[in-house]
This record gives structure tokens, sequence and C-alpha cells, in this order.
């Protein structure tokens, strides 16, 4: 059973883009809009569905020391903020 909807007082701005992006896709505004929420319903209800991975449980524990002290320090890097780009 279809249901129409109506949304009153949205922003101008807000419109804009929705037909800009419909444009782009080329559908036409309510089939943007459809999608759009649809898939926004669709990730939030199962996003709490999902169930626990297991793909990496064979590695947990694995690794030596001297392998975890390595890999810590190699990545370490992405840590650190480079000044010269926020300049």
């Amino acid at each position: 059973m279809a249901i129409s909807i109506t949304i009153e007082n949205l922003d101008e701005e807000v419109v804009d883009r929705l037909r800009a992006e419909a444009q782009r896709r080329g559908v036409d505004l309510s089939e943007l809009v459809r999608e759009l929420v649809g898939n926004r319903l669709v990730t939030r209800i199962t996003e709490g569905d999902q169930p626990p991975y297991h793909d990496l449980d064979a590695l947990a524990g694995t690794w030596s020391q001297e392998q975890a002290e390595t890999f810590l320090s190699s990545v370490a890097v992405f840590g650190r903020v480079d000044e010269d780009i926020w300049k």
C-alpha cells in the first residue's frame, strides 16, 4: 500500500540540493527522496541487527610481543598531526 507524505517548510537550500542531486542521478525528486529515506531507515534498522563478526578471531593472541611492538611502531605515524598542513 503506497502512502503519500507531504513535507512542509523545507529550507530552500535543502530543496535546491535535493533537486540538484536528483538531476545528477537522473531521477525525479520523489524517487530521490524515497531512496534517501528508505536507505537511511534500512541502514538504521540493520545496523543494530548485525551479528558480531569473528573473521579475525584466529589471529587474536597470535603475535609475539616483538611483532606487536613492531606493528605499533609502524602505525604510530598515523597518530601524529602534520603541523605544516594546518598552517
